[in-house]
């Protein structure tokens, strides 16, 4: 059985392997899509769900994934995420 996780965009819990998982990683000081949820470092969730990204990225205030990771994400995976579906 998975490990339950929320989604930063809508605050729903889903099982982890549902989830699209980002991860900061800590040796490169950058953001990554880590599909295969192999690599270590701080991340947050996404459900696959267009609004959920939107949400996740463009809330006012700060975005939920440069709070949490602490980093602000890259023009180029900025592209990568919502290219997604």
């Amino acid at each position: 059985m998975f490990p339950a996780r929320t989604c930063v965009g809508c605050h729903r819990k889903f099982p982890q392997k549902d989830l699209l998982r980002i991860t900061r990683l800590t040796s490169e000081k950058k953001i990554i899509l880590n599909l295969k949820q192999e690599n270590l470092g701080r991340s947050v969730y996404l459900c696959s769900k267009k609004e959920c990204v939107k949400k996740a990225l463009y809330r006012k205030g700060a975005d939920a994934i440069s709070h949490i990771l602490k980093i602000k994400p890259t023009a180029e995976f900025l592209k990568e995420i919502e290219e997604l579906d």
